[in-house]
């Protein structure tokens, strides 16, 4: 016999510790369960007693002593969960989920006995949905009797047979036959997920199983400290001051109700990739939220969704709650693009938490600086960026011909995953520890949230093509995936950016998150490029990539790059302080610049990328003919193929790409008549061809097909609508500061 730490007290005997009042310490056995004190005190007819007897509490508590339940046992085996449950398995995975739960609830004081049964909760899908469809009944059944350990020991049994099975025949990244695509789509399409399916049949990415894949992609995870000078940091006891006033219960009550927690869940992606536990939102959570058992939703929400606001963890677990499933596709570069899936519950958290602060966020963006905005915090940011900065870069005629107007994109290196964790913590270097550093006040609400999760070495599982698991330990920067992390990132850089572009008044720029323009003449643009580079450094620990700096220079009075390159090494020469940018001459450009997914540029080379871009289209218009299913075949063309250049039809000035998307529009009219009649089309005279594809294009209120032209929104009148929108706002004031009539292309009008 002997001692057990203090961290394994329940919460009230450690409270009476901090207190000093005198207590007799409890001695504990090593093979006693953390429920004991419950077992000792229940009714003889209590429910809970079935699995009291059959042992199923001890055995979860040994597995909780052991470390067993965070060693990543059952993640380490990436087996599937079922997703068409029927009836009767739905029932009773649904008494599972909620006896789970509701015992979780009694041991509110008891942080190891709540947090085992909550952990056991987040693990149900791996433990009763792995199985085939016959078995799945059975093995709830199972559960409900108590018999934890053999369902645990089968998983692990089938787990350990799926990778004998891979290491004898290894994964490979080989194409699928058409065939394959074509059934593959079709489920996808049934389930509801028509851009999933569009996916399926036209992407070319595809996933990695190299040798050296792993290594690839702990270099893309770069290492850093999660030791934090948390002197300047809220309090325990501040924390707790803050949940008590009506603002956050009000949040709470709101913001992460049982209403929006189900619309979340109904809405997820149907067969979207499941989480380290096996938890799809669609097919395992949703419909839990669409049959009216409140008291089965609200401890959903009280145990699964609010511990990741709240950081109501113990502390031991924040590497895995924190981390999730790691995966790469391989581009066509050969370089691979690492995806973390983290766990369902985190992104329902996050994606609510993120509705409650967008406005204040964008508001704050809106509202800091004269010459520089960031609309990371804008539902639709990067059409705002793309407009702003082509109106800025219209004013090249403004300036000197020595001394030209340019447009600068600036390349971080690996944003994201590499960003500093301190000074994402709002403790900035570049300035005096505790200073206050300017913030949206709405995210002051969700510091534990920013502390439990980034705060912490996270723990990504990536399995490779043997099917052994191994974890990538990621300490520095965020997850791309996680909702919050854009609008973290965007925040943290803000302050940074905005204080460099305030000592450079000449100067104006835009940002989407970590896609950054600078608009100004080309000396102050080097001027503030080059500070940039060093304060980047010093505050976040980002690196800025120069080679790959983008240098354009707008207008028609620069004769080629040759011309721009010799101003470019004339202004260099004039700063000797500008010599860290001697690499960015390989990116000057005369021609055009992709801003935010927008070109802008001469005639010529804007219509080249938006004809690529057409094409391209047009490509897997073609490869959409493996479809054999017309309806599944008209509504991929219709809501998967139909919309992909609406977002430069309303952003590209209009001449320029009209006929371009009339091309595209009879590529898709063709494509429909060709599957719907087995190209018996051809034979169509020319007057009825035109009445077709007018019934097509028509919207369904007018009796047509709803296979609407192409959008082709005059770019100055959507302009105009978001400077009224924002009027009095940083960005209706960075307008004002120019002058300037559209050269080409449409009405003239004075901004």
């Amino acid at each position: 016999m002997e001692s057990f730490p203090l961290f394994f007290f329940p919460a009230c005997l450690s409270r009476l510790i901090e207190t000093g009042q005198q207590i007799e310490s409890p001695i504990f056995s090593r093979n006693e369960s953390y429920f004991r004190h419950f077992i000792s005190s229940l009714n003889p007819d209590d429910p809970s007693v079935t699995w009291i007897n059959a042992g199923a509490l001890d055995f979860w508590s040994r597995l909780q002593r052991d470390g067993r339940l965070f060693d990543s046992e059952l993640r380490a085996f990436t087996s599937p969960t079922a997703t068409d449950l029927n009836d009767i398995q739905r029932s009773l995975f649904k008494d599972c989920v909620k006896k789970t739960l509701t015992m979780a609830g009694r041991f509110e004081h008891e942080k190891r006995a709540c947090e085992a049964l909550r952990q056991l909760a987040r693990t149900l899908p791996l433990l009763l949905l792995t199985h085939s469809k016959m078995k799945i009944r059975a093995a709830c059944n199972k559960f409900l009797k108590g018999e934890w350990e053999s369902l645990w020991n089968k998983c692990m049994a089938k787990g350990h047979a799926r990778q004998d099975k891979l290491a004898a025949n290894p994964l490979s990244a080989s194409s699928c036959t058409s065939a394959q695509k074509e059934a593959m789509a079709q489920k996808q399409a049934r389930a509801g997920n028509l851009p999933k399916a569009n996916q399926t049949v036209c992407s070319v990415l595809k996933p990695a199983f190299g040798h050296d894949t792993l290594h690839k992609l702990q270099e893309k995870t770069p290492v850093g400290s999660v030791v934090f000078d948390k002197k300047n940091w809220p309090t325990t006891d501040a924390l707790d001051e803050m949940r008590r006033h009506d603002e956050w219960l009000n949040i709470q009550e709101h913001s992460f109700s049982i209403k929006k927690i189900g619309q979340y869940f109904c809405t997820c992606k149907p067969l979207s990739a499941q989480d380290a536990d096996g938890w799809r939102g669609r097919e395992h959570v949703g419909w839990l939220f669409s049959d009216g058992n409140s008291a089965l939703q609200e401890l959903f929400r009280m145990h699964l969704i609010l511990p990741n606001i709240l950081g109501d963890f113990l502390a031991g677990h924040f590497d895995e709650i924190a981390g999730g499933r790691m995966f790469a596709l391989v581009k066509a570069n050969n370089s691979l693009r690492p995806i973390v899936i983290g766990s369902l519950w985190r992104r329902c958290a996050a994606h609510l938490g993120v509705a409650d602060v967008n406005s204040n966020v964008a508001t704050f963006f809106m509202s800091q600086y004269t010459n520089f905005i960031q609309f990371g915090g804008e539902s639709d940011g990067a059409t705002r960026c793309a407009q702003v900065t082509q109106l800025l870069a219209a004013a090249w005629a403004q300036h000197s011909e020595e001394n030209p107007l340019v447009v600068i994109q600036l390349n971080i290196i690996n944003a994201y995953t590499s960003a500093d964790r301190q000074a994402k913590s709002y403790d900035n270097g570049h300035v005096h520890m505790g200073d206050d550093i300017p913030c949206p006040s709405s995210l002051r609400h969700y510091w534990s949230y920013f502390e439990s999760m980034p705060g912490t070495t996270s723990t990504l599982h990536f399995s490779d093509y043997q099917g052994r698991v191994h974890k990538i330990a990621c300490s520095k920067g965020g997850q791309q995936g996680d909702a919050f992390e854009t609008v973290r990132f965007a925040v943290t850089t803000f302050p940074s950016f905005g204080r460099v572009f305030a000592r450079h008044g000449a100067c104006t720029g835009a940002a989407i998150c970590d896609d950054v323009f600078i608009v100004a003449p080309l000396a102050e643009s080097l001027a503030l490029a080059a500070e940039l580079k060093q304060v980047l450094k010093q505050d976040l620990d980002l690196y800025l990539d120069v080679p790959k700096f983008i240098c354009f220079f707008p207008g028609d009075r620069i004769n080629g790059d040759d011309h721009a390159r010799a101003l470019f090494q004339n202004a260099l020469q004039a700063n000797p302080q500008l010599a860290c940018l001697s690499g960015m001459d390989a990116g000057i450009s005369t021609t055009g610049l992709r801003v935010a997914g927008v070109p802008i540029g001469n005639d010529e080379w804007v219509q080249q990328f938006v004809q690529a871009k057409a094409a391209a289209v047009k490509v897997d218009v073609g490869n959409l003919d493996i479809i054999s299913d017309g309806l599944i075949h008209y509504q991929m063309l219709r809501f998967c193929q139909n919309t992909r250049l609406a977002f430069l039809g309303r952003n590209t000035l209009t001449p320029l790409i009209s006929d371009i998307f009339q091309d595209v529009d009879v590529t898709i009219l063709e494509a429909l008549c060709r599957k719907s009649t087995t190209n018996a089309h051809c034979e169509w005279t020319a007057v009825f061809c035109r009445f077709v594809d007018m019934k097509l294009q028509l919207p369904h209120f007018r009796g047509g097909f709803g296979v609407t032209p192409m959008l082709v929104l005059p770019f100055l009148r959507s302009m105009r609508h978001q400077c009224l929108s924002c009027n009095g706002s940083v960005f209706a004031v960075m307008l004002s500061r120019i002058s300037l009539t559209l050269p080409a292309h449409g009405p003239q009008a004075k901004i």
